[in-house]
């Protein structure tokens, strides 16, 4: 009698290495995804995902109710996981567009220091707006998944703890690149509005991230300009975030150092 083969059963996953399989694959798709949609990561979307890229076969009972109670709860496992790598290094890598900026200008007069300022803002935000800035997109997502959610449900106090700790995180490290440049710019907060140098640089993080949602809806390619803006007037490449944030910047800053208040504007 011929021996027989014997059949191999693939070993069974336990539940936290499935979990954490699946939270990766969850990742993988946030980073492929120019803006993202939590509504579109659900469990199809990442099996068809692991079958693709490890051909890992992963069924809705093996994850659903033995790990997660719900699809949304699995999406929401996911954006907390991403929200505790934020924030992504988009400009705020000193080898960046702002820090470049920066570094290249004449900062040895007024008008060069207005100059850099502005041009700092141009490049680095113009750069922001055109790619898939992971760490406000993931932010914009978990806010919105909060918006989704009645204060009642189970799970909102789980997202709202993500949201406030992902704020307070984001803002501190956008807060030392703000402290940074404007140490380097020698700017100050204007003196008319009476707030220390960390409230005005709260303040501006904030409207950063609400200009960055609202234009990020329209696309990159919107709200386009060309402004004489050049050392010489020539035109620049301006998308209109950038000039909202340049503009935001202008009303909260301006010049430090021993000179008349009228010249102090930015």
């Amino acid at each position: 009698m011929a021996p027989t083969t014997p059949h191999l059963t693939p070993k069974r996953r336990s539940r936290a290495d499935l979990r954490e399989l699946m939270l990766v694959a969850g990742l993988e798709l946030i980073a492929a995804q120019p803006h993202i949609n939590a509504a579109a990561l659900n469990y199809k979307t990442v099996f068809d995902h692991l079958q693709q890229t490890r051909e890992i076969r992963v069924t809705h009972a093996s994850v659903h109710e033995r790990i997660w109670p719900s699809q949304r709860a699995y999406q929401l496992d996911v954006l907390r996981r991403a929200a505790e790598g934020l924030p992504a290094p988009t400009f705020l890598d000193e080898a960046g567009a702002a820090a470049t900026v920066v570094r290249e200008a004449d900062l040895e007069t007024n008008d060069g220091r207005r100059q850099a300022t502005r041009e700092m803002i141009r490049v680095s935000c113009n750069a922001d707006i055109s790619s898939a800035d992971v760490t406000l997109s993931v932010y914009r997502t978990i806010r919105m998944a909060l918006a989704g959610l009645d204060e009642s449900d189970d799970e909102y106090p789980l997202v709202e703890r993500a949201i406030e700790e992902t704020r307070v995180e984001l803002g501190a490290r956008y807060v030392e690149l703000f402290h940074a440049l404007t140490a380097a710019l020698r700017l100050r907060p204007r003196a008319a509005l009476g707030t220390d140098l960390e409230t005005t640089l709260y303040r501006l993080f904030a409207q950063v991230v609400a200009l960055a949602d609202g234009f990020t809806i329209d696309g990159a390619d919107e709200n386009r300009l060309e402004l004489p803006t050049g050392p010489n007037g020539e035109l620049q490449d301006w998308h209109l975030y950038s000039w909202s944030v340049w503009s935001a910047a202008r009303t909260v800053l301006e010049l430090d150092g021993e000179m008349p208040d009228e010249d102090r504007a930015l």
